[in-house]
């Protein structure tokens, strides 16, 4: 009778044993590196996602309660925006490159005439306000016009002649 009891109570002893290795077992399984294992529902009505920039959504990739793994793309951006400012800036570098052609190409001989033709014009304004010029400073020592007439004379054939100035230079450039 004894020996029963000893051998029920090493059996029970035993059990116990292996119920708490058992236990220890399946609790170190399921809260790994001392993760903390929690199962419910998480109900969440708004969501901020972290786009670089604003916009209207073209997809939405994923659904309330799927799972996702780090990296997974969930949603994309309506790309009409980007496609705009490529297109500005693709329209800009092609303006760009008819400046460079025209630099590199030099100017037209139509051009090279009008700027000599401008300057020839400009000339001969300037002949003419010098002789304006000289007839009135004569006829204001003899009382004939008045001083003012000689000031805007003179004054216009100052701006003639920074006007030729400025042509010979447009010239140059062409």
């Amino acid at each position: 009778m004894k020996t029963k009891i000893i051998r029920l109570i090493i059996f029970l002893i035993a059990a116990a044993l292996a119920g708490g290795g058992y236990y220890f077992y399946q609790s170190r399984q399921q809260a790994p590196d001392g993760l903390l294992q929690l199962y419910g529902n998480v109900d969440i009505r708004q969501v901020q996602l972290a786009f670089q920039e604003s916009g209207r959504l073209e997809s939405l990739n994923v659904q309330e309660g799927d799972h996702v793994k780090a990296g997974s793309l969930l949603a994309e951006i309506d790309a009409v925006r980007y496609r705009a400012n490529l297109e500005k800036a693709n329209a800009e570098v092609a303006a760009e490159q008819q400046v460079l052609n025209r630099l590199v190409t030099g100017s037209r001989p139509q051009e090279i005439a009008k700027a000599r033709a401008d300057v020839r014009a400009l000339e001969a304004k300037v002949t003419d306000t010098e002789v304006t010029l000289k007839r009135l400073r004569r006829l204001v020592k003899e009382r004939a016009t008045s001083q003012q007439q000689v000031d805007d004379a003179a004054a216009a054939h100052q701006a003639a002649v920074e006007g030729m100035e400025a042509a010979r230079q447009a010239l140059d450039l062409v």
